[in-house]
C-alpha cells in the first residue's frame, strides 16, 4: 500500500457515494467529475449501457482538453523587459484578449498580436 499510498483513503463512514469518491480525491473539474461519474457506474444505472456511457465520459473529458486549449494564449508576442519583440509564438488555441505577464525565469514579457 506504501508504494501506492494516493490510491487509498482512510473514510469514517459506513458507505460513500460517487459525490463522496470525488471530494477524497480532490477531483474540482466538473468535467473530469462527469467523466468519473459515468464511468464508476457504467452500464450498472439501467437506462443505458455501459457503451453509452463511457462514449459520454469521453464526450465529458474531450470538453475537458477544448476548454484547456482555449485557455492558452494565443498569438503571444515574447518582449524582453527593454520593448524589445524576440519572437512570435503562434497558438491557435485561445479568444483570450490582453494578456501580460512576465516570465521571471526569463524575464520576458508577453502580450497578445493585439497589443503589439
Amino acid at each position: 500500500m506504501k508504494e501506492y499510498g494516493h490510491y487509498y483513503k482512510k473514510v469514517p463512514y459506513e458507505y460513500i457515494d460517487v459525490y463522496r469518491v470525488l471530494e477524497l480525491f480532490d477531483v474540482t473539474d466538473p468535467c473530469i467529475q462527469h467523466a468519473i461519474k459515468k464511468l464508476l457506474v457504467a452500464g450498472g444505472r439501467g437506462h443505458k449501457n455501459i457503451e453509452k456511457d463511457v462514449r459520454e465520459a469521453i464526450v465529458s473529458l474531450n470538453r475537458r482538453i477544448d476548454m484547456w486549449e482555449e485557455e492558452k494564449p494565443k498569438n503571444a508576442v515574447f518582449v524582453d523587459a527593454s520593448g524589445m519583440s524576440d519572437s512570435i509564438l503562434t497558438n491557435d488555441c485561445t479568444t483570450l484578449e490582453d494578456i501580460e505577464f512576465v516570465d521571471y525565469s526569463t524575464n520576458f514579457k508577453v502580450q497578445t498580436h493585439s497589443e503589439k
